[in-house]
């Protein structure tokens, strides 16, 4: 659309240099009941400041639309995948300023026309001109807060990972935190089991296979069979 406008702007901004020497040839065979100066500077309206409005409006939206397209690459604002109340506005925008074109046209064509008439068109034309740039300034305004509530619960969304993210490292910080210690109680428990007293008990007899009552540190003799049982036979 940025492109589409630029045309736009180039073709009625050589149009108005056009209409502009066209006037200053043919000044001699017109008269005064022409109008010609009053001619010339309704050309203005009519081509002049559209054209001027156009181009620079072209170059900042097609900048914009650039911008936009690298800020949906990148996942900042939404991809539009259906049409908005924005865009709506925006093509009722765009229809009006043309009808105001082309209504000017009309006039200028039909030139010399009565004052009264004249401002009747020029009241009419800046009206619906104002109501023109509010429907374009309001689509934009759309744009804008939808992409700011987008670029909003992006970073809500970042923000929630971050966090979840945090309390991942912290719950492994506190494990290698609780290793150590499980490590140190582990090998306490094993050197308390290893300094505990041995008690008696009862082993059988590698002869016949009785059971012998056995302590830790004195060997004992089967009764049946009288071989010698050790306590770490078991």
């Amino acid at each position: 659309m940025g492109g589409l406008l630029r045309t736009i702007g180039r073709v009625l901004l050589f149009l108005q240099f056009a209409f502009i020497i066209g006037f200053f040839v043919s000044l001699s065979r017109v008269t005064p009941a022409d109008d010609p100066v009053g001619k010339l500077g309704f050309s203005v309206f009519v081509f002049g400041i559209p054209g001027l409005m156009s181009f620079i409006g072209g170059k900042y939206l097609k900048k914009r639309t650039e911008t936009r397209k690298r800020m949906r690459e990148q996942n900042l604002i939404p991809a539009r995948d259906s049409l908005r109340v924005s865009d709506l506005l925006r093509f009722i925008g765009y229809i009006i300023l043309f009808g105001i074109e082309w209504k000017f046209l009309t006039v200028l064509a039909e030139w010399p026309v009565p004052k009264s008439h004249l401002t009747t068109v020029y009241g009419v034309g800046l009206f619906f001109f104002i109501l023109g740039i509010f429907m374009l300034w309001r689509a934009s305004r759309i744009d804008a807060k939808a992409d700011a509530l987008y670029m909003q619960q992006q970073e809500e969304n970042m923000n929630l990972s971050d966090e979840d993210i945090e309390d991942d490292e912290e719950e492994n910080e506190d494990w290698d935190d609780d290793e150590p210690q499980q490590a140190r109680g582990l090998a306490a428990a094993e050197s308390a089991a290893a300094s505990a007293p041995l008690l008696p008990k009862m082993v059988s007899c590698p002869g016949c296979g009785a059971q012998t009552k056995v302590s830790p540190r004195s060997p004992a003799s089967c009764d049946y069979c009288g071989s010698a049982v050790a306590y770490d036979q078991a």
